[in-house]
């Protein structure tokens, strides 16, 4: 099959990878921390976001952050009173990147909203 061709959505699922990756540029112990999340699919690295701190979420803790359990990947990361989480989701040939921003005096469950939308990368024969 060509690189470009169209997969049926049920095999892309069964092979679709996508992390979200958090670099530190400095340190939590700074006053200004900054850290950069990326979304990494295939042998490609795609900004998603300038944050204060983050970490990856691991698929346990996906429920304390309101992430569905069907989630490819999760990250997150509070910061003076603020957070902002994200979580990934395969939508047909799409990659979803969801977002939420996060005050502890915040008494709804997380509201999280499109941040932005990538096309899958397909594998090269």
């Amino acid at each position: 099959m060509p690189a470009n061709a169209s997969l049926p959505e049920q095999d892309i699922r069964s092979w679709v990878k996508a992390d979200l990756e958090c670099e530190e540029v400095r340190g939590a112990d700074e006053d200004d921390p900054q850290a950069i999340v990326y979304l990494h699919q295939m042998e490609s690295r795609r900004l998603v976001d300038t944050v204060y701190t983050c970490s990856v979420i691991a698929p346990e803790m996906y429920r304390n952050y309101d992430i569905p359990r069907y989630a490819l990947s999760a990250s997150g990361g509070w910061w003076a009173g603020r957070g902002n989480f994200y979580y990934t989701l395969q939508e047909g040939d799409s990659l979803v990147v969801m977002h939420a921003v996060r005050e502890p005096q915040d008494s709804l469950d997380f509201q999280y909203s499109v941040r932005h939308r990538f096309p899958i990368l397909l594998p090269a024969e």
